[in-house]
């Protein structure tokens, strides 16, 4: 019952520590091309008019490679310290069910909520 507790902590921990990683990646990014635009407003704003769909998609995909990967890395070392049987291949296990998951939601919902929010942070900009 404990391992079962602790199996559950730990898939809780990986899926916040994909989320916190993925939007403090994106938070670090903001701020490096804030500083190359020198935090000038009608830079950011050609910027966002200029972004393209496909630039979006593609980032997404490279902030959550590297997120699931961190959080997998730190699942392993939970495992590890918790004793369990065969951490790696539970950490492999609980990597690809959250690809696994996480692709199929991309297709089904993600991908248009990611293209809708592009498209309204260009008419955003366009109405200033």
């Amino acid at each position: 019952m404990q391992k079962l507790l602790l199996l559950l902590l730990i898939i809780g921990i990986k899926i916040l520590s994909t989320k916190g990683l993925s939007l403090l990646i994106v938070l670090i990014s903001f701020f490096f091309k804030g500083k190359s635009l020198h935090f000038n407003t009608e830079q950011w704003n050609l910027f966002f008019k200029d972004i393209k769909e496909k630039f979006i998609l593609k980032s997404f995909k490279i902030i959550y490679t590297i997120s699931t990967l961190l959080s997998s890395i730190i699942a392993y070392i939970l495992f590890s310290i918790t004793h369990f049987k065969y951490p790696l291949v539970l950490s492999i296990v609980l990597l690809l069910c959250s690809i696994t998951y996480t692709w199929i939601s991309y297709r089904n919902k993600t991908k248009r909520k990611l293209i809708s929010a592009c498209d309204e942070i260009k008419k955003s900009v366009k109405s200033e």
